[in-house]
């Protein structure tokens, strides 16, 4: 179900930008600094010599050279995981945006669509049965000012919108 976006930060936000630093930081640590070591050698020797580029890997300039690249890397991967976040923020608010009507911000035809049909297959699947009751209110503008009254419609969205499609009875 949906809820009152918050202020507060993304639940795992820390964590997940976090293991996106530290997983940039160990591919530019195992990745780009052997490639270095081997570039480097190349360019000093004149051929490629996994033996000595093996070697030369712990020597003081590699060692920066990798934690160089294993600060690029957490760099990248830090730039990588903010950028999920936003996408998967994003995504949130198209959806929350496609289910609700504007004006009002109740559910539409399309999240009533989406419950019924989940509701469908839940039932078929535990062979239950499925009751659904719909009304009609007449003349709905009648009953206040909808376009006008926020308070109005803050104060009668709990009767209309219950935060579920559809609910289950209790069990028996």
């Amino acid at each position: 179900m949906l809820n009152a976006p918050s202020s507060a930060p993304h639940p795992g936000l820390v964590q997940t930008l976090f293991r996106h630093m530290c997983a940039g930081a160990a591919i530019g640590y195992a990745v780009l600094h052997p490639a270095s070591v081997i570039i480097y050698d190349k360019l000093r020797l004149g051929f490629i010599s996994l033996a000595s580029s093996i070697g030369s890997a712990f020597d003081l300039d590699h060692i920066w050279m990798a934690v160089y690249f294993a600060f690029i890397g957490g760099a990248f991967g830090l730039i990588h995981g903010i950028n999920h976040h936003r996408k998967a923020v994003l995504y949130a608010k198209v959806k929350r945006l496609s289910i609700t009507d504007a004006l009002t911000g109740l559910y539409n035809r399309r999240f009533l669509t989406e419950c019924l049909t989940r509701e469908w297959h839940r039932t078929k699947r535990y062979n239950g049965e499925l009751s659904l009751i719909m009304i009609d209110i007449d003349h709905f503008k009648n009953y206040g000012p909808i376009t006008q009254n926020k308070a109005y419609l803050n104060r009668h969205r709990e009767s209309l919108d219950r935060g579920q499609c559809a609910r289950r009875p209790a069990a028996r």
